[in-house]
C-alpha cells in the first residue's frame, strides 16, 4: 500500500509541476499580447482615432456607396496581418502622403491628422512584418 501511495503522490506531483510549467508558458504568451498600461488596443485606437479620419476624408469617395477608381477603404480594418488589407493601406498611405488624396477639391487632413494616420499605417505595417518574420 505504501508503494501505491508513493506512486500516486509522485504522479500527482509530476502532473502538478507539468501543469505549472504549461500554465507559466501560457501566461508569457498572454503577457506579450497584452497592451501596456495606458495603451489602447489596436481595435480601440483604430475605431477612436483612425476610422473617424477616414470617414471624414475618404469614405465619401471610397466607401459603401461609391468606390472611385474601384477603391473601397471602409472595409479595411486594423488587422494588417491580412496581406490584402496591408497592401491597400500601404497604397492609400502613398497617395495621402504625396497629397494626391484627398483631391485638392475636397477637405484636407490637418498636419496633425495626416501625421497620426501616416504613423499608424507605418507602425502597423512594421508590426505585421515583424510578426510574420516571427520577431
Amino acid at each position: 500500500m505504501k508503494t501505491n501511495i508513493k506512486s500516486l503522490f509522485s504522479l500527482s506531483l509530476i502532473v502538478m509541476l507539468s501543469f505549472s510549467a504549461f500554465a507559466e508558458g501560457q501566461g508569457k504568451d498572454k503577457k506579450s499580447k497584452k497592451k501596456k498600461k495606458g495603451e489602447e488596443s489596436p481595435e480601440a485606437f483604430y475605431n477612436e482615432k483612425i476610422k473617424p479620419l477616414m470617414d471624414t476624408y475618404c469614405y465619401y469617395c471610397h466607401g459603401e456607396e461609391k468606390q472611385k477608381a474601384g477603391v473601397r477603404l471602409d472595409t479595411l480594418g486594423y488587422d494588417f496581418s491580412n496581406k490584402d488589407h496591408a497592401f491597400e493601406w500601404k497604397y492609400a498611405s502613398k497617395l495621402i502622403n504625396s497629397n494626391e488624396m484627398p483631391p485638392s477639391s475636397k477637405p484636407q487632413f490637418t498636419a496633425e491628422e495626416k501625421e497620426l494616420l501616416m504613423n499608424w499605417i507605418t507602425k502597423s505595417l512594421e508590426e505585421a512584418k515583424a510578426k510574420e518574420a516571427g520577431e
